[in-house]
């Protein structure tokens, strides 16, 4: 029998579930504008990469990390950008019509935090070459990257179309990853089937989702098939998708960024701390 509790802020627990989202760099002085004191102020240039890199529409961020490249088999079709050290790591797997943007800040963040975070473009978008439907694959390569770049204690965490493919791949990645995080995550996308796979799951699997998005249901039937132990499903008071659960904007507010946030931080503090 599950229990129910009552939280704040428009928070409600239901039965596990709380209810509740190579590089160049032209870095410089570009122009020159005045200040109080007469002299000329300067204001940095913009930050560009190569067509071909990673994270080319969010440069700012991804000059922050390396640019990679890896693959499965020791092949080099994906792209993507590795942030910080350390021998824990995250995994961001980006939602459909993303790339590595989609999580490069978030990602960047969470490397000052002492984890090691690796965003990459799935195959066939992007920075990315090679076939367009071997979601698994893709994120199992990029969890053996992590691995093979000094990283002991491997997490997922993926956005709707990224949800799907790091719930699915936890179940086959060996040696397993420590938890899956997967946000707006959908039943179904190009074949992968994280429904039948979250029975599966042997390691523990926070998902979250917005109230208001119509992938709530989705959440909620994945957490349902997860074994009891292991699933906790937290549905915020948002409308946002995916990683638009991160942000605070003039839709949701503040509340369910934070509560977001802050589910995923007590998450990554049980499961793999830095």
């Amino acid at each position: 029998m599950r229990r129910v509790a009552r939280l704040p802020a428009a928070v409600a627990v239901r039965a596990g579930v709380a209810v509740l989202a190579g590089v160049a760099v032209l870095a410089g002085v570009a122009v020159l504008a005045g200040c109080g004191d007469g002299k000329p102020a300067a204001v940095p240039s913009p930050v560009s990469l190569p067509s071909s890199a990673a994270g080319v529409d969010c440069a700012a961020d991804a000059v922050a990390g390396k640019q990679v490249r890896f693959g499965a088999r020791g092949a080099s079709d994906l792209g993507g950008v590795l942030f910080g050290t350390g021998h824990v790591g995250i995994v961001f797997a980006h939602q459909a019509a993303g790339n590595v943007c989609d999580w490069a800040a978030y990602a960047k963040e969470m490397s000052r935090r002492r984890y090691r975070t690796l965003v990459f473009d799935f195959s066939g978008s992007f920075s990315s070459s090679g076939a367009t439907n071997d979601l698994i694959t893709d994120v199992a390569a990029a969890a053996a990257f992590l691995r093979g770049a000094g990283v002991d204690t491997v997490v997922l965490a993926g956005a709707s179309m990224g949800g799907t493919s790091v719930i699915t791949a936890a179940t086959t990645i060996q040696p397993p990853v420590a938890g899956v995080i997967a946000l707006s995550a959908v039943q179904t996308w190009l074949g992968v089937n994280a429904t039948t796979a979250a029975p599966k799951l042997t390691v523990p699997a926070l998902y979250l989702v917005g109230q208001h998005d119509r992938s709530v249901s989705d959440a909620q039937a994945l957490q349902a098939a997860t074994p009891a132990a292991l699933g906790k499903l937290v549905i915020v008071d948002a409308a946002s998708h995916g990683v638009g659960l991160l942000k605070p904007n003039s839709f949701d507010g503040e509340a369910a960024a934070k509560t977001v946030r802050a589910e995923i931080d007590g998450f990554l503090a049980r499961v793999a701390p830095a």
